[in-house]
């Protein structure tokens, strides 16, 4: 996965602390636009990337932007 790629949310990697748009949005298969990839040399990288060791990404879908691990996303 790369900047500019579409992903979907999948919904196994649904959790129950995920919001109902979230989950809402899984289930219809909505695009989101990967808009950066976080760094570990970046200051504003998620504390998560540090702690999980995964990528992290910034996404966007229906003009909301959130962080999401790759693990949670599948290409389009």
């Amino acid at each position: 996965m790369k900047v500019g790629d579409l992903v979907r949310f999948k919904i196994s990697a649904l959790r129950s602390n995920h919001t109902s748009w979230l989950k809402d949005c899984a289930k219809r298969r909505v695009p989101m636009l990967i808009l950066h990839e976080y760094d570990l040399e970046e200051e504003d990288t998620p504390i998560e990337e540090y702690l999980l060791g995964e990528r992290v990404f910034e996404v966007m879908c229906e003009d909301v932007n959130f962080h999401a691990f790759e693990c949670e996303l599948a290409k389009q």
